[in-house]
């Protein structure tokens, strides 16, 4: 019985975790948002940038569009395994959460091996961040800045 209750507790944080962030994103705009020190997101390998690309308040040129895409693939590129495993960590999880009689030492243990995999991939969209950040000039950096990094990206010229 205890044990049931330690699995309750524990599924309740991780559901509170993970409607937190839903609730947090709010409805918006559908549109994709840039955050400073937030790594790149999407799975698409650089469709999202366009998206960036297509809203930005940056003024972007078009060398920068190219050079930032190119950024958000090899990105897309060099984490694909490390995402690929990640997957199937979570996939796993969610079986070893499914079972009559979930193990809490399996949980445990496989959201041990998936920690440091989130780690590596969070540092590798962090470096990728700071390559995009040397493709903005100044002008473009300090926007950015001054709006907290929630600028959305626009193409130039377009609305």
């Amino acid at each position: 019985m205890r044990l049931r209750k330690v699995i309750t507790g524990i599924a309740m944080i991780i559901f509170l975790l993970a409607s937190t962030g839903t609730m947090a994103a709010g409805w918006g705009d559908g549109g994709a948002r840039v955050r400073v020190g937030k790594g790149v997101k999407g799975d698409d390998g650089g469709g999202i940038c366009l998206r960036y690309l297509h809203r930005s308040g940056l003024d972007l040129t078009h060398e920068q569009e190219e050079q930032i895409l190119a950024l958000h693939q090899e990105f897309h590129r060099k984490s694909l395994a490390l995402r690929q495993r990640l997957q199937r960590l979570r996939l796993e999880l969610r079986r070893l959460w499914a079972e009559e009689k979930p193990d809490a030492t399996a949980i445990n243990k496989k959201l041990t091996e998936m920690t440091p995999l989130k780690i590596e991939l969070r540092a590798m969209a962090l470096e990728t961040w700071e390559e995009i950040r040397k493709v903005l000039t100044p002008e473009q950096l300090k926007r950015l800045e001054s709006t907290g990094g929630r600028v959305l990206l626009r193409r130039k010229g377009k609305r």
